[in-house]
């Protein structure tokens, strides 16, 4: 049998000269200079958290940031586990 072997540190490199932005307020700016691009009164923004990322920080940085209309958090509209397992 084979050994199974884990990546601690994994890692995919882009290759690509892309800006970084860093600090809130940057971000911020970047992201309503880009929604200001768009001509539809009505914008969408979707945000996809991956493990380990500090959710509620950086959500309330965003609102802060975007002050949106309206905010709807995916985990709000999920089942609850015992639901699930019936």
């Amino acid at each position: 049998m084979s050994e199974i072997k884990y990546n601690q540190f994994p890692f995919v490199e882009v290759k690509g000269d892309f800006p970084v932005f860093q600090g809130w307020k940057s971000i911020g700016t970047q992201l309503l200079t880009h929604l200001s691009m768009i001509p539809e009164r009505k914008k969408v923004v979707t945000v996809e958290y991956y493990q380990g990322v500090l959710e509620e920080e950086t959500t309330n940085a965003l609102i802060e940031q975007l002050q949106p209309v309206l905010l709807i958090n995916s985990k709000d509209l999920m089942w609850q586990e015992i639901k699930l397992r019936r």
